[in-house]
């Protein structure tokens, strides 16, 4: 820790007199005596220089230049002794130093300079003494507290010995505890780092911006996953002892958070009960959904659910429960007796998604079709199960490995299976026409009318598609409408054609 000018002025052994500048603030972080003309490259700024001017030219402009060689390297105060070579400090030299604000103490002909120099020493030894008392006894405090009252223990702990704000918050970028005048802060984290997973945080620490000024943000590195963040104010900047404080803090809060694997399964355990609850009914109670805070969801925070239909739900909930832990992503999972039922945040769905589709490729079920619910809130989660259902039914029906219902229209109508029968007997009359002698020419009608019909009736772009002339498409829509007795320009008439082409039963459907 620096020594303060202030104090070493106040040492009358030494009867140092401050000639210009000020010393309020002025920290030194060394006691150096030089007598070169440029001691500038042995400089590391912070130093009381010394000199008594043996080698400083005579002329002002020579000696302003001097000053502000010192001043370039950043020195803490020039300190001249009198009464050597010069009877007094040098008018260019003094001032210079009123000009430009550096601190110029005059040293007094029976003080040598061995004198400032030990003083100086002996001061930071005992900066360094007191300093290492501080932080050993901050840490017996900080772990009592700690294991008597948790987290705000902590923080209290921390905040109130480097009185400044300090914030500590979960994986999910939860408030945990706040100290004292920390909730500004507290609020202004909160809301940043919802968005950002501890996962994707830098390793050890990183300074951000806030609105409430510059944060120290200490990534909690648990055995498996990050846990959290310790949030420390860093204006003005902290101390070395003060960072050792942080650390030790750092270091409690991490044991603090990562929990033994017994309590990680009961929390899952707990989830999965929670997760049952909600998928019950709709809307679930509010007491219910209350308990979503302990996996890190928050009541108004829009979720989705996802369907995992599989036949190994044991070992694919297994590897999903510990991808999910490890990404620090809110999740709740239960077993559903067909597969695996997943609540998660809506703005880690595609994540969560890709962690599924990576979990069932490792069991081998890469047939698996995955439904997505669309966003709701938590007390919807009922509604949203049944909206994932009838997505992983889509996906299926369609081929593709995943399904979102907020996506799809007509097919999520179309995946359940009596709807779909019901339309098929409605509408297979209107293509009967069309099946027995489909193709005209080179070309399939079948084929092209479909494409016709998906490129809303666009003769350039659906000509494109089919690789023929646009002269060539109209030919083949009037024989069709020709053979079925429909118009084309008749919308009604355009989806009972394309109702029948999506549910039709026999092998050679339109691909």
């Amino acid at each position: 820790m620096p020594v303060q000018l202030g104090w070493l002025l106040e040492q009358e052994d030494l009867a140092l007199r401050l000639v210009c500048g000020s010393a309020e603030g002025v920290e030194v972080e060394w006691a150096h005596a030089i007598e070169l003309q440029d001691p500038s490259p042995w400089l590391a700024g912070g130093e009381l220089v010394l000199t008594t001017g043996l080698r400083l030219p005579r002329t002002q402009t020579e000696q302003a230049a001097y000053v502000e060689r010192l001043r370039a390297v950043g020195i803490a105060a020039l300190a001249f002794g009198v009464g050597v070579r010069f009877t007094a400090i040098p008018a260019g030299l003094r001032q210079r130093c009123e000009e430009v604000g550096l601190p110029l103490l005059e040293v007094p002909l029976p003080t040598p300079f061995i004198a400032v120099s030990q003083a100086v020493a002996h001061r930071l030894a005992e900066e360094q003494q007191h300093a290492l008392q501080r932080v050993v006894a901050f840490q017996q405090a900080l772990t009592r507290r700690a294991l008597r009252e948790g987290a705000s223990g902590l923080v209290g702990v921390l905040g109130r010995e480097l009185d400044r704000p300090v914030v500590l918050l979960d994986e999910h970028g939860l408030v945990l505890a706040a100290s004292h005048r920390a909730h500004p802060l507290a609020r202004a984290l909160a809301a940043s780092l919802r968005s950002i997973p501890a996962r994707r945080a830098a390793p050890g620490m990183q300074r951000v911006e806030t609105p409430s000024g510059a944060v120290d943000l200490h990534v909690l590195a648990g055995r498996a996953a990050p846990r959290g963040w310790l949030a420390v104010a860093a204006d003005p900047p902290p101390s070395s002892d003060e960072r050792l404080m942080v650390h030790h803090a750092v270091a409690v809060a991490t044991l603090q958070l990562d929990q033994p694997r017994e309590l990680e399964e009961a929390r899952e355990s707990v989830g999965a009960t929670v997760l049952g609850l909600l998928l019950d009914d709709a809307p679930a109670d509010g007491r219910l959904v209350g308990h979503l805070r302990h996996l890190g969801f928050t009541a108004r925070e829009e979720v989705r659910v996802v369907v995992v239909p599989t036949r190994r739900e044991a070992e694919v909930s297994a590897l999903l429960q510990s991808r999910l832990a490890a990404s620090a992503a809110p999740h709740a999972l239960v077993r559903s007796g067909t597969g695996v039922v997943a609540l998660v945040r809506a703005g880690d769905a595609d994540e969560v998604v890709d962690a599924v589709r990576e979990v069932l490729a490792e069991v081998g079920e890469h047939a698996s079709a995955v439904g997505v619910s669309g966003p709701v809130t938590p007390a919807l989660a009922a509604d949203a199960l049944v909206q994932a259902r009838q997505a992983s039914q889509s996906a299926r029906h369609e081929r593709v490995p995943v399904g979102w219902y907020d996506r799809m229209a007509l097919g999520a109508v179309l995946a359940d299976a009596t709807v779909r029968g019901r339309v098929r007997a409605l509408t297979r009359a209107s293509l009967a026409p069309l099946t027995g002698d489909g193709r005209v020419g080179d070309g399939d009608l079948l084929r092209s009318l479909q494409v016709f019909l998906e490129h809303n009736g666009s003769w350039e772009t659906a000509a494109r598609a089919l690789g023929v002339h646009r002269h060539t498409l109209r030919n083949r829509m009037s024989r069709v409408e020709e053979l079925t007795g429909l118009s084309l320009d008749v919308a009604q008439h355009r989806v009972v054609l394309y109702l029948a082409l999506v549910t039709r039963e026999d092998e050679a459907s339109v691909p």
